[in-house]
């Protein structure tokens, strides 16, 4: 996550010399979560690991191999042989139990990225997704879901204020798996950025 790129960044200054956030978590994106994405989010980090030890999702797999499908956009990169075994490390327990750990902390890694500033002159690429994956949700309204992609753009436009050097790219027919949707737009970047860098440093 771009996230943890910039608090090392903040705490590592003479290490970086530019960056490139795919789609990158902003720090105060959930400050626009209303109370009932707060409340599902709570239930989703409860409830992810004892299911996933259960083997819930791996029966909800079985009875319907597509169902991956339509919530994963870049799956049509791999064989269909292989859609299960993806399936099973996505959904595996010990993934969801550091993804529900990680998502208990990210209040105070928030906190510190806000405390970090921005990047100075450094050169800096934002890539943002052109689609926004998610388009409903079990007890969101359709204004509530409209609010969180308006958050989420509104967290792209104050990434690109980071440096004094930046650009942003929207990545066309791209949701938020960009290095696997479009990973040809994550590598021109990178590149990018290195000429930038080798250029300024003669």
């Amino acid at each position: 996550m771009g996230i943890y790129a910039r608090l090392f960044a903040s705490r590592h200054p003479d290490e970086v010399v530019g960056m490139v956030l795919v789609d990158a978590f902003e720090e105060n994106i959930r400050r626009a979560y209303g109370p009932t994405m707060q409340r599902l989010d709570r239930q989703a980090r409860r409830l992810t690991v004892p299911f996933a030890w259960l083997g819930i999702m791996r029966i909800m797999f079985g009875r319907n191999p597509t169902m991956l499908t339509g919530g994963v956009p870049w799956l049509h990169r791999f064989p269909a042989a292989l859609h299960p075994a993806i399936f099973g490390l996505m959904y595996h327990p010990h993934m969801m139990r550091a993804g529900s750990q990680e998502w208990a902390v990210l209040g105070d890694v928030e906190e510190q990225v806000r405390s970090a500033g921005g990047l100075g002159d450094q050169p800096l690429a934002v890539l943002s997704s052109e689609r926004f994956d998610q388009v409903g949700g079990p007890g969101l309204s359709a204004a509530e879901w409209a609010a969180i992609q308006q958050a989420n753009e509104d967290g792209q436009a104050r990434l690109i204020r980071l440096s004094t050097r930046c650009r942003q790219q929207i990545v066309e027919g791209s949701g938020h798996w960009i290095p696997l949707e479009q990973p040809e737009a994550v590598v021109a970047a990178i590149r990018q950025i290195a000429l930038e860098i080798a250029a300024q440093n003669g």
